[in-house]
C-alpha cells in the first residue's frame, strides 16, 4: 500500500537546516537524545500532510507560545532555522519527500507591522496539491476529553468501533464495550461496560494508561488512509503493555493504511517496538535514531530486519 511519505527531506524548518531521511516505513519510532529534533519532525510531516494547512501552522506557533511575540512577523519567523536573526527575504521552508521538486513551502512577507494574530497575509503557504491527507497528532498530554468525543462519534456503529476495545483490553481485559457519556454541550466522559461489573465505569478509574490506549486507538481509526503522529507514545502505558500496543498499532496501521510517526524517550519501548517489528509479517517498521553533531542532526535508518542487531548502547534517547 502506497505511503505518504516513503522518505522525508526538511529544509530550514527550526532545528533543520537541511534534513533527509531516505527511507521510512508505515510506522516510524523517532529516538534520539532531548533537542534532537524529534518532535520538530512530527510538526513538519503535520504541515506536508494537511498540505500548509494555515490551521495546523497556528497550531504549532500556539504550542511554542510563538503568538505571544508582540510582532506578527517575528512569530512565523519562529518557524525558520536560525529564527529572526538569519531570517531574509529569500527564506523559505521546504517539505516533501526526498528528490521532489514540489514540496510545502512557507514564506514570509514583510507587511506593516500591527498587534493582530497572525494571518495568512504574513505567512505565505504554498503547497502543490490541493486536498490534505487526513492526519491527527496525539501531543504527549493525548487527546482533550472534546477530541476524543468527536472522534468516537465519527467511528461509533462501524467496524472499527470493535478494534478500539479491543486496544483498550491491553490494559483491563474485562472490557467489553465502551460508550461517551453526556449531554450536548458540556463535557462527554468515556465509560466502559466490564465483564466483572454491573454497571459501567468510567475508564478513567481502570488508569492512566487506559485513556493513553483510547486516544492512540481513536486517532489511528479516525486517521485512515492518512497520517498519525503521536508524540511521546510510551507515555502513561506500562513497559508490560508496550509490546502489545505496538502490535496493535502495527496490525491495524496496515489494515487502515495509516502511516504512523511516533516519538519516544524510552528504553523499554525501543525494545517493545523491536520485538512487535519482528513478529509482524508486513515488515514496515523503521527505526530513525537522530544523532546531534556540531548542532547538525543527522538520522540513521534501521529498516525491520536491522531492528534484531540494534543494542542498547546504540541509541541515546535522553
Amino acid at each position: 500500500m502506497t505511503l505518504l511519505l516513503e522518505s522525508l527531506r526538511i529544509e530550514n524548518y527550526r532545528l533543520f537546516k537541511r534534513f533527509e531521511i531516505s527511507r521510512l516505513g508505515r510506522v516510524n519510532l523517532l529516538v534520539g537524545r532531548n533537542n534532537s529534533g524529534k518532535s520538530t519532525i512530527l510538526e513538519a510531516v503535520r504541515l506536508y500532510a494537511s498540505a500548509g494547512s494555515f490551521e495546523v501552522l497556528r497550531s504549532i506557533l500556539e504550542s511554542h507560545d510563538d503568538l505571544r511575540l508582540d510582532d506578527d512577523q517575528s512569530a512565523v519567523k519562529q518557524l525558520f532555522h536560525g529564527r529572526t536573526a538569519q531570517w531574509t527575504d529569500a527564506s523559505e521552508i521546504r517539505i516533501g519527500p526526498v528528490g521532489s521538486d514540489r514540496p510545502v513551502s512557507i514564506r514570509v512577507v514583510d507587511v506593516p507591522s500591527s498587534r493582530f494574530p497572525v494571518t495568512e497575509e504574513r505567512a505565505r503557504i504554498f503547497a502543490p496539491f490541493s486536498d490534505s491527507s487526513r492526519h491527527v497528532y496525539v501531543s504527549p498530554n493525548g487527546l482533550t476529553a472534546e477530541t476524543a468525543a468527536r472522534l468516537w462519534d465519527l467511528i461509533a456503529l462501524t467496524d472499527l468501533e470493535q478494534d478500539v476495545t479491543d486496544v483498550l483490553k491491553i490494559i483491563s481485559a474485562d472490557v467489553e464495550r465502551i460508550s461517551f457519556i453526556g449531554e450536548s454541550g458540556r463535557k462527554r466522559v468515556p465509560m466502559a461496560k466490564l465483564s466483572s461489573e454491573n454497571q459501567p465505569v468510567a475508564l478513567r478509574s481502570l488508569g492512566d494508561g487506559v485513556n493513553r490506549l483510547l486516544g492512540i486507538a481513536l486517532s489511528l481509526a479516525y486517521a485512515r488512509g492518512g497520517v498519525l503522529l503521536i508524540d511521546e507514545v510510551e507515555n502513561g502505558v506500562h513497559f508490560s503493555a508496550q509490546q502489545q500496543m505496538w502490535r496493535v498499532i502495527f496490525r491495524l496501521s496496515h489494515r487502515l493504511a495509516t502511516q504512523v510517526f511516533a516519538t519516544t524517550h524510552s528504553w523499554d519501548c525501543i525494545e517493545a517496538f523491536q520485538q512487535a517489528a519482528a513478529a509482524d509479517p508486513n515488515e514496515e517498521a523503521a527505526l530513525v535514531r537522530l544523532d546531534v553533531h556540531d548542532d547538525a542532526v543527522s538520522p540513521t535508518s534501521f529498516s525491520e530486519r536491522e531492528l534484531a542487531i540494534v543494542t542498547r548502547d546504540q541509541i541515546e534517547v535522553r
